[in-house]
């Protein structure tokens, strides 16, 4: 059997300097309703979204580029704002975000509450005019039918999360506290130009609303309409509106949607096991064990025998046990190639990375126009070889691979199955690697 040698960026990268347009269509069939189309167009890399109207959202991938037009860096942020918009009245809008401070975002908020549909809107901390002005319109009553709330606004004492409430101080004297880091909308219904429908149809992106994150930092989104992850988005959100009563919550939470479709969701905080590290423990990392699950060769769909991938763009990367699991998979003979913030590694996890032949690393931040450009996405792309399944994979969400990520913050990490999503995820990992130097 012939076995293929790692791919090359030549064309993915030559596409994402010269800014040529390259739209997906993703088959997702469960995701068209009555008159939708049996494929779904999508916006990825540096092009903005394309679909049958100029105004309608897409179902895919959606991803802005900072160092692109305006159009481009405002990618994700459209999306939302046209999904907000094609939201009929009697149907729900349901958002979590760790930062809220768009006003663009809250005027379609408004706009859509006063055609009749329910907003609901948690976020970490409140303040900040964007956000006030949202409550002075729609309210702060959760048992309303829409309202706007912050995690520690029944405990303003606190330090904390929506369901996360722990602290955990290091040898160094260093307290880190609890936080709601989720980046994610839900949409009971959304109604295209066309007449098209989509049910249960979930956001799920890297992006705070801010204009940092249009116009510094790279960030990617994913929309899709699946019936049993939006139901388990919606348990976790209501989740996260009742545990902002209780002054524990539960540091304990993690579980995870459904599974049976191509869609997802593990959701955080996961307490360590007892006698566990806090900070090394490998048992109860999902990442870890995601990682533990992958073969480095596998029988492709041409039945030839190949070599796996797996690449990685991340924010923040603080968990030595992801970094010596991936290590040990390039020993193995995977391919593994991580983009990261030079600020936001630690030493140790950058230490477990750096040998010999050992995996490639592309340090990510260069400045534009006097902008700090960085990365904020935090994905995973594995090309094949993954325990239980039988093609590429996306693992995306809010989840960095930081300690307090999986152990104090309420955090969503999202597994997407579609090979057509998977490409256009791979065509974003060159758009950002090409311009960060790899």
């Amino acid at each position: 059997m012939a076995v293929r040698r790692k791919p090359r960026a030549v064309l993915w990268a030559a596409a994402a300097v010269l800014g040529v347009a390259c739209t997906m269509t993703s088959p997702m069939a469960s995701a068209t309703a009555a008159g939708a189309s049996a494929g779904a167009t999508a916006a990825t890399g540096t092009t903005a979204a394309t679909a049958s109207a100029a105004t309608d959202p897409v179902l895919g991938g959606v991803f802005n580029n900072p160092i692109g037009t305006a159009a481009q860096q405002d990618a994700i942020i459209t999306q939302m704002e046209r999904l907000i918009d094609a939201t009929p009245a009697g149907e729900e809008i349901d958002i979590s975000e760790y930062q809220y401070g768009l006003q663009e975002i809250t005027d379609h908020l408004d706009a859509a509450y006063d055609r009749g549909v329910h907003v609901k809107v948690i976020t970490n901390t409140g303040g900040g005019a964007p956000f006030d002005a949202l409550v002075a319109h729609i309210g702060n009553n959760d048992k309303a039918a829409s309202y706007a709330v912050f995690c520690n606004d029944q405990f303003p004492s606190q330090t904390r999360g929506c369901i996360s409430t722990r602290s955990y101080t290091y040898g160094s004297g260093l307290t880190t506290y609890a936080y709601n880091h989720n980046k994610f909308m839900l949409f009971s219904k959304v109604v295209l130009s066309t007449g098209a429908a989509w049910s249960d149809v979930v956001l799920q992106t890297s992006s705070n609303l801010g204009t940092w994150y249009e116009n510094t930092t790279y960030n990617d989104s994913a929309t899709f309409a699946d019936p049993a992850t939006y139901g388990g988005y919606k348990s976790y959100f209501t989740d996260l509106t009742s545990y902002r009563h209780s002054a524990t919550g539960d540091d304990n939470y993690y579980r995870a949607t459904p599974g049976g479709s191509q869609f997802r969701a593990w959701l955080f905080p996961h307490h360590e096991n007892p006698g566990e590290s806090f900070t090394d423990g490998t048992q109860t990392d999902t990442v870890v064990n995601i990682l533990k699950g992958v073969s480095c060769h596998y029988i492709g769909s041409d039945g030839t025998y190949q070599q796996t991938d797996i690449r990685i763009v991340m924010w923040s990367f603080t968990r030595t046990a992801v970094a010596d699991q991936l290590a040990s998979l390039r020993r193995a003979g995977c391919w593994v190639d991580v983009v990261y913030d030079p600020d936001e590694i630690h030493s140790d996890t950058l230490a477990a990375l750096t040998f010999t032949n050992g995996p490639k690393l592309t340090p990510c931040s260069f400045t534009v126009s006097g902008r700090d450009i960085r990365s904020h996405t935090k994905t995973m792309l594995i090309s094949g070889g993954l325990q239980g399944l039988t093609g590429p994979a996306v693992f995306t969400g809010s989840q960095n691979y930081a300690i307090s990520s999986l152990r104090q913050a309420d955090e969503t990490l999202l597994r997407i199955d579609d090979p057509s999503i998977y490409a256009q995820y791979l065509h974003n990992f060159y758009a950002i690697n090409t311009p960060c130097g790899g």
